[in-house]
């Protein structure tokens, strides 16, 4: 069996762990097939071409023209390298299914985005936003409807998909994994002081969109007491993709006076976020969707005390393994921060528990579900 890869929307973030994943553990799963990869070609590139898997690199580059230029190479260019190949699968995690009518294979279709189906992340956006949002949900469920099989990161994916009209019995729910190096130690480094972080502190890891919440927590954490306020820092953490969500952050932390106390990381990785993570005395995770929440699984895995919003999919994976507060409403975030730091016995509970959870996403139950579902699409072709 031939499967042909496309991996050109894996240029970061989740989609790139995902991708690696899959081609580190794919030949265990699936020991007769053979991969045909599709990816960017300034990414990735610590692996090669083999007798398993031949990989296609492609100079589509970055900033705002490449979905476009990604678009345009999979619509027509796309289905000629399928028939040359003579793959008998079509398989992608970034939910757009191109036209294949020429090619006539099955497809395996991954759905990561449900942004575009939040009504509580709509309502945060500018016009512009709003407008993307309803295209990329008319392009995600024209996607599901056209694809043989589609790939639900998590049981509310599934939900939103099916109240859609996509039927059941096509969709299979595979969450992401997460890696054990998450809750190995690390060594103890000056990280922090070179972050200006000098307190205990609160912790939230999370790129900037406005659907992230990133200002209501900010707001939370100025309603907390004086005192627990000025024993603890808050440490935000992420690239600022939205770039206008990032300066009004900024803007609103400089308004209300906590220059001191917010810290606002432009993203970190590897044994540096580790190091945040296991450090935390909490992690606060505000967003107001998810799909399969990676930075949660991390932060679980690296035994972090959770407080996390109510919102669907969040307790789906926290399950025990969390505090809960409507993401919507300040005061309670607040005082569920506040009242867990009163409480040093429930504090170390959910650290316990946090590992625990953690451990049941595995990168090889998303393999072994991935390839299950590539093989069930091959046969209702056959028959």
């Amino acid at each position: 069996m031939k499967i042909f890869l496309n991996l050109l929307a894996a240029t970061a973030g989740g989609q790139l762990s995902r991708a690696r994943a899959f081609l580190d553990r794919f030949d265990d799963f699936a020991p007769t097939a053979q991969l045909i990869v599709v990816k960017e070609k300034s990414v990735l590139t610590e692996y090669a071409s083999n007798e398993r898997r031949v990989l296609i690199d492609l100079p589509i580059g970055f900033g705002r023209l490449k979905a476009l230029r990604r678009m345009w190479w999979e619509n027509f260019v796309m289905p000629g390298v399928i028939q040359r190949h003579s793959a008998d699968v079509y398989l992608t995690f970034s939910h757009y299914l191109p036209r294949l009518n020429a090619v006539a294979v099955p497809s395996v279709v991954g759905v990561s985005n449900l942004a575009p189906f939040s009504r509580e992340a709509w309502f945060q956006e500018s016009l512009l936003v709003k407008l993307k949002m309803a295209a990329l949900r008319h392009t995600i469920i024209s996607s599901a409807r056209r694809a043989t099989s589609v790939l639900a990161l998590s049981e509310t994916c599934r939900e939103v998909l099916i109240e859609r009209g996509i039927p059941r019995e096509k969709i299979m729910v595979t969450p992401n994994g997460v890696d054990s190096y998450w809750g190995e130690a690390v060594a103890s480094t000056d990280v922090l002081s070179q972050l200006g972080v000098v307190r205990p502190f609160f912790l939230y890891v999370s790129h900037f969109h406005r659907y992230k919440n990133h200002a209501r927590l900010v707001d939370a954490y100025a309603r907390l007491s004086p005192s627990v306020r000025r024993a603890h820092q808050l440490v935000l953490v992420g690239e600022p993709h939205s770039k206008s969500c990032y300066d009004e952050t900024q803007i609103l932390i400089e308004r209300i006076g906590l220059s001191g106390d917010v810290v606002l990381v432009p993203g970190e990785s590897g044994d540096r976020l580790k190091e945040l993570y296991q450090k935390a005395r909490l992690l606060v995770f505000p967003s107001l969707i998810e799909n399969s929440p990676n930075i949660l699984l991390e932060a679980m895995m690296a035994g972090a005390p959770i407080a996390a919003s109510s919102l669907a999919p969040m307790p789906e994976f926290c399950r025990s393994a969390a505090e809960y507060f409507n993401a919507l409403d300040v005061s309670d975030m607040s005082q569920k921060m506040e009242a867990l730091l009163s409480d040093p016995a429930r504090l170390f509970a959910l650290s316990e528990r946090s590992n625990t959870q953690a451990s049941k996403f595995t990168w090889d139950e998303f393999v072994r579900r991935v390839v299950l579902q590539i093989e069930i699409a091959v046969k209702q072709k056959d028959n």
